[in-house]
């Protein structure tokens, strides 16, 4: 009997050490790590800025001869920056903002504007080859008058050659990034995740899909 009461008191502690790691330890586990997740999120999040809207009347061609303005950019985020037109120059940022490139490949609600002065369709298009950059629907060298590079390099926010600028959704400037810089660089692929439209997986999934 005793014998029988010394294991019903074991399997007792037993059971009720596993009913504390269920109902107390797990939970209080889970909740520590999604409020740190959710601190990260918010900090981040702070870290981007109301830099200033664009303008309501932008409108470029782009390397495919499409009509890039302002009601096609609206609801996607954008990655842009003003290139110089010296490949030598631009081919290391090109090289940089690729690798960033293939982590949003398959979202079509993020893309990537390169402006160049302007030029040609035919002329676009073979500066991008001549670059590396071979999708034409989400990455795209935009044509833009020699007046509007300078007012356009205001408008985004940019001091450098080698910067680029996050916009959001409703169009807004964001924050400012060297493609030059490792952390800035890691610290943009965060801030797109953060502010991009939400995609559920099963929708994503189809739409890959789709494109097969």
């Amino acid at each position: 009997m005793a014998s029988s009461k010394k294991k019903w008191s074991l399997a007792a502690l037993i059971g009720a050490g596993a009913l504390f790691l269920l109902l107390v330890l797990f939970p209080a586990g889970s909740w520590f790590y999604l409020q740190r997740g959710l601190n990260y999120r918010l900090a981040a999040l702070e870290e981007l800025k109301d830099l200033g809207r664009l303008p309501a009347d932008l409108a470029f061609v782009n390397q495919s001869g499409s009509i890039i303005d302002t009601a096609f950019l609206q609801g996607k985020v954008l990655i842009a920056g003003v290139l110089s037109g010296d490949r030598q120059q631009d081919q290391p940022i090109v090289d940089r903002l690729r690798k960033l490139h293939e982590q949003f490949d398959q979202r079509d609600d993020v893309l990537f504007l390169s402006h160049l002065p302007e030029r040609e369709p035919a002329a676009l298009l073979a500066e991008a080859e001549a670059l590396g950059i071979r999708d034409t629907a989400q990455w795209m060298l935009l044509a833009t008058p020699e007046g509007q590079l300078e007012s356009l390099r205001a408008a985004y926010h940019l001091q450098d050659p080698s910067e680029v600028c996050l916009i959001d959704t409703t169009l807004m400037v964001r924050k400012v990034y060297r493609t030059s810089e490792n952390a800035d660089m890691g610290r943009l692929v965060e801030h797109i995740a953060l502010i991009m439209p939400f995609v559920a997986e099963r929708e994503l999934i189809f739409k890959r899909e789709k494109e097969k």
